[in-house]
């Protein structure tokens, strides 16, 4: 049951990132291997330090973002849905404060 409910909050952590780099986290229901996948536009074909550099530095703010809301999934026993509506209120009082 656990992974179907990880499978759900999967799905809404995809639908509702809002960065604009090609990332998602993907679930495998067999192994529960969870990975962040992303893809990058290499400018002129080349891998430059400060794209990878980018690339790192989102797929961690993303990881961080969502680490308290997976958390509260699997070990809380909090529903998928209440636990991104508490992750979105929390971004929105962030976002109020500055």
């Amino acid at each position: 049951m656990l992974r179907i409910l990880f499978a759900e909050l999967v799905t809404r952590i995809n639908c509702d990132k809002d960065d604009t780099e090609s990332s998602y986290v993907a679930f495998d229901m067999d192994d529960g291997t969870v990975v962040l996948i992303t893809s990058i536009h290499l400018k002129d074909g080349e891998l430059t330090f400060g794209m990878f550099d980018q690339m790192l530095t989102n797929n961690l703010m993303i990881i961080e973002d969502f680490t308290s809301v997976i958390m509260k999934v699997v070990y809380c026993g909090v529903k998928p849905s209440e636990a991104m509506r508490f992750y979105k209120d929390e971004k929105l009082a962030a976002k109020t404060l500055h």
